[in-house]
């Protein structure tokens, strides 16, 4: 389990299993913490860090948005162009047997 709180992401993962794991993203977050804590919790292989650093940089905002008003979010969003999360799931390879399923739409 993660560590109880607010977070703007809550990315749906699956492993290949069929068990959807959450992981956890606070825009202007940092990348490698987030993605080496969510291998250790899940016990995945270290080496898909990079991986999972990739995935949270492709969707999520890479400055902190729980200190903007409404309408500077807004307006950082449209200039960005990530004012959507990506309607398509995204599959990144875990291993040879394994693949871990993220879906930006159930954040």
């Amino acid at each position: 389990m993660f560590e109880a709180g607010e977070y703007d992401h809550v990315f749906d993962v699956e492993l290949g299993d069929g068990v959807m794991r959450k992981l956890p993203f606070n825009n202007g977050g940092n990348h490698l913490e987030s993605a080496e804590k969510f291998c250790m919790r899940e016990g995945i292989n270290r080496s898909q860090v990079e991986q999972i650093v990739q995935f949270l940089r492709q969707h999520a905002l890479s400055y902190k948005t729980r200190d903007f008003d409404k309408q500077e979010l807004k307006n950082a969003n449209v200039k960005s162009g990530k004012n959507k999360p990506s309607s398509i799931p995204m599959t990144v390879q875990i291993s040879s047997t394994r693949s871990m399923l993220m879906d930006p739409r159930r954040s």
